[in-house]
């Protein structure tokens, strides 16, 4: 997922220096992700994860009614 890593010595070396220590950058991203949806790491707003849920929802009920024509042809062929 994450190609080129670098190891924090070699980027303290350059001259970087962290804004946030551990505890204070996991508090950073929970404040912002608070109250929002996720789906494959990306963040949706209630309106994206509205249409996902539809999405979803919409794709289960062709894969049922799919389900159900290959049902009923197998039948009408073994008659």
């Amino acid at each position: 997922m994450h190609p080129l890593v670098v190891p924090s010595t070699a980027l303290r070396a350059a001259g970087w220096s962290p804004a946030y220590d551990n505890e204070t950058n996991l508090r950073v991203v929970l404040d912002e992700v608070r109250g929002e949806h996720s789906i494959m790491g990306r963040r949706l707003g209630r309106s994206d994860a509205t249409v996902a849920g539809a999405s979803a929802a919409g794709a289960t009920v062709a894969v049922l009614g799919a389900a159900a024509f290959v049902r009923a042809a197998r039948r009408a062929r073994g008659r």
